[in-house]
């Protein structure tokens, strides 16, 4: 796996959407609506609860 720096989770998701990268972590908020619109799919999920 190789590192890209990205000045933020836009430029991220873009380069997502776009097909520059293969994987991507971030919070759920900033990649709900792709996720929920199916351009997305999640790999993992963290939370207090299973």
């Amino acid at each position: 796996m190789l590192h890209v720096p990205y000045r933020g989770a836009a430029p991220a998701m873009n380069g997502l959407l776009g097909g520059q990268v293969q994987v991507m972590f971030d919070s759920p908020g900033s990649v709900a609506p792709n996720h929920d619109s199916g351009k997305v799919r999640a790999l993992a999920a963290m939370g207090n609860k299973r």
